[in-house]
């Protein structure tokens, strides 16, 4: 199992697990954990830095971004089941917050980093990671509560070095050129950037409005065989660094890309000595850091490239056109005058000699490239830029991927085709003899490793506000596809008028599945195609029913799922086989699972339920059922798909889901006193997490309902007394009966 998986069914654990943890194991604890809050959010995004360089210091990372987080109400938070994301779709990537005390006005900082995340369980203090890292450019943060409610979110505009944006005291947002992470934004806030002062922001950053100079890009390898030997790679290409002054320069958050638009992903660190050279091996994914050399995932096109080198603050600071390299181990290398040649003594980590060089052959005039679009014989059919659970390469892993079709019915040869993600369409050239058959498919993962003959990897990926294309040298014509907005295990394809549209199943090797036109119009579920639309684990006391699935058809035809699968693993997706089953538009089916397998039941605790293609790899759907209770179901409101997950109180097998829902729990009432003993008369006081919810209790050991005594002040003790409580809270399922004596 590949770590990205292992990672993915962790947090999905987490989540189940904490949600578990909020409504079975609080009653026993015995601290108050949660108190009532006023009206509106308890705790909210209070100040977000997206390009930290000193407002906040880390021991063992040094500077990363950083969220903070402030409890705004009167009385104490746990933060306990928490969820941090800068991506609400994708519920896997969220960052589950541990047991955290906030009191009033307490803050919390939460550190961006996505090489490090602080294990949610075994947190015992100290600084937080959250497993993923911000955007320079911009963020959409949210923060959900353990019953996967939206507490707050905050859209994050672009940046500057060390400034914040920085909630007010009255809720709006706006720029802080000093922030306060931990403490009160009491510095300045401004409406814009352009009204922070200069001087001020000087004071900030050590480098405001021009690029650090010093470093350039002195030698390129775009078609090394001999010169540099990597232990891990075949014909590993490489880049020469040179620190042209005579002070040493820290590298730290400087970039080294082939994309202009990844200004704000830095990929070098360390410092780069007075007069000293740094080399950079351009290493496929198989690399081994046995030799110590420092290597970095981006391929270098024999027939030209671009490079551009950043510094710390995402600015320009030195970039270079590479032509085409005319053979191997031929270098292209700056002379001391400022000027490239083609060496073929090639120095790397040392200077460079010019007597022996090959002068650049003179550009012959390329024809303007024409946009062919859908016109092209070979025409990009689908881009899937967050692979999440698609399909997977021959090492496992869920790599970003582009799919062409051949629109005629004759064989092609892609000989003199390329793929690119920037303005050089020759970056990627496909390999001898790869041909694409008559109307069929080609798929290539974007993912930097080395192709064979079964497989073809592109050496970049495919992010947001991206472009793929595709360019055929021999007539100079491209198809391109733009990335305008990336979710997870949502692909990219166009309708036959070139508009840009999106599918919720994508369909590698295949004919494209149905199609959206509108991005925010999905949700969480494929409402308007087959779906699990309610799920039941716990039955009734007496009944000898079977957990059952529900699936509902909310297309306009009817969907023939025989071949299909549901599974609660997607590594282990044959556990059930659908056979004889279709399914007519607005018809439902309830599958018995324990019935036809051992090996797979839905657990009431919670889980992930998946329904899968015939292939065993396409996801028409997935569901995380939540904790489920005694007679009751959780499900989707059928023609919402924004909201993910409601419980029935009353489960509707096999048709509309129309009864009474409920969209979580209420927490637990906490006990301010739980020991058994007291030496004396005391008054007990009872509170809960909602600040809407009413507490309700007896005192003779009966069960609690609403029409029980209603909790208004503390409980006055002085004999042995059993108290039973239970909190209720509208839009809310009643909380767990807690008990103490």
């Amino acid at each position: 199992m590949d770590s990205k998986k292992r990672k993915t069914e962790y947090r999905s654990f987490l989540i189940l697990a904490l949600c578990a943890v909020m409504i079975l194991l609080h009653a026993a604890c015995g601290t108050d954990l949660f108190a009532a809050a006023p009206s509106g959010p308890s705790v909210v995004i209070n100040e977000v830095v997206t390009s930290n360089g000193d407002s906040y210091k880390n021991d063992t990372i040094g500077s990363p971004d950083w969220i903070e987080l402030k409890n705004v109400s009167s009385r104490a938070v746990s933060l306990l089941g928490y969820r941090i994301t800068d991506n609400i779709q994708k519920a896997e990537k969220a960052y589950v917050l541990p047991d955290i005390r906030l009191e009033p006005g307490e803050f919390v900082v939460l550190l961006a980093s996505k090489e490090h995340e602080t294990d949610t369980l075994s947190y015992d203090g100290g600084d937080i990671f959250i497993g993923f890292s911000l955007k320079l450019s911009g963020e959409h943060l949210a923060l959900e509560d353990a019953n996967l409610q939206l507490v707050d979110e905050v859209t994050v505009p672009a940046l500057l070095r060390d400034v914040s944006y920085a909630r007010r005291s009255d809720g709006t947002f706006g720029f802080c050129a000093i922030p306060t992470p931990g403490a009160e934004n009491t510095t300045e806030i401004y409406e814009s950037l352009s009204d922070v002062p200069q001087e001020l922001l000087g004071d900030v950053r050590p480098v405001a409005a021009d690029p650090m100079k010093g470093i350039v890009i002195s030698e390129i390898s775009a078609r090394n065989n001999t010169v540099v030997v990597c232990s891990g790679c075949e014909e590993c290409d490489w880049i020469e660094l040179h620190n042209i002054t005579q002070e040493d320069i820290s590298l730290e958050g400087f970039t080294l890309t082939d994309d202009p638009d990844d200004y704000d992903k830095p990929n070098l660190s360390g410092v780069l000595p007075a007069n000293g050279y740094l080399l950079i091996l351009c290493c496929s994914s198989g690399c081994s850091d046995a030799d110590g050399h420092f290597c970095m995932r981006m391929g270098l096109s024999r027939y030209g490239d671009h490079l551009y080198l950043f510094d710390a603050n995402g600015l320009l600071s030195f970039e270079v056109e590479i032509p085409e390299t005319p053979k191997k181990d031929v270098t292209y290398a700056l002379d001391d005058y400022g000027a490239y040649h083609f060496s073929t003594v090639a120095t790397p980590g040392a200077a460079n000699i010019i007597e022996d060089y090959i002068d650049i052959p003179k550009p012959t005039e390329e024809p303007e490239p024409v946009f062919a679009g859908l016109a092209s014989p070979v025409i990009i059919n689908e881009v899937l830029p967050s692979n999440e659970y698609s399909l997977a390469d021959r090492d496992g892993d869920r790599n970003d991927w582009v799919e062409l079709y051949n629109t005629t019915s004759s064989d092609i040869s892609l000989n003199g085709w390329y793929l690119s993600d920037s303005n050089n369409f020759r970056k990627w050239a496909f390999p001898q003899n790869v041909a694409i058959p008559a109307n069929g498919y080609l798929l290539i993962f974007l993912s930097g490793k080395e192709s064979n003959e079964s497989e073809l990897h592109a050496p970049f990926s495919a992010g947001e506000g991206e472009s793929i294309t595709l360019f055929n040298s021999a007539d100079y014509t491209y198809d391109q596809v733009k990335i305008e907005v990336s979710k997870s295990n949502i692909s990219i394809g166009r309708d036959p008028d070139s508009n840009i549209v999106y599918y919720t199943e994508p369909t590698p090797l295949a004919p494209n599945g149905h199609a959206r036109k509108e991005a925010e119009s999905i949700g969480f579920f494929p409402y308007d195609s087959v779906f699990i639309s309610e799920v039941c684990a716990i039955h009734k006391r007496g009944s000898d029913e079977d957990d059952w699935i529900e699936i509902y058809n909310g297309g306009t035809e009817a969907y023939n799922l025989s071949g299909c699968y549901l599974t609660d693993d997607y590594d282990e997706p044959d556990k059930l086989q659908l056979s004889n089953l279709s399914l007519n538009p607005g018809e439902y089916v309830t599958v018995s699972v324990s019935r036809y397998s051992d090996s797979f039941s839905v657990s009431p605790s919670g889980e992930t339920i998946y329904l899968l293609d015939r292939d065993q790899k396409t996801i028409l759907d997935s569901f995380e059922t939540g904790i489920q209770r005694l007679g009751m179901s959780s499900g989707r409101i059928e023609h919402d798909p924004l909201i993910r997950r409601v419980f029935f109180t009353s489960p509707t097998k096999g048709a509309p889901n129309n009864s009474p829902y409920e969209q979580g729990y209420t927490s637990n009432p906490t006990f301010s006193e739980t020991q058994l003993y007291h030496s004396g008369s005391f008054e007990l006081k009872l509170s809960c997490l909602q600040q809407d919810a009413e507490i309700y209790y007896t005192t003779n050991g009966s069960e609690p309902t609403v029409k029980s005594t209603r909790y208004t002040g503390p409980i006055k003790i002085s004999r042995n007394t059993a108290i039973r409580a239970v909190a209720v809270c509208g839009g809310l399922m009643n909380s767990e009966i807690v008990t103490y004596t």
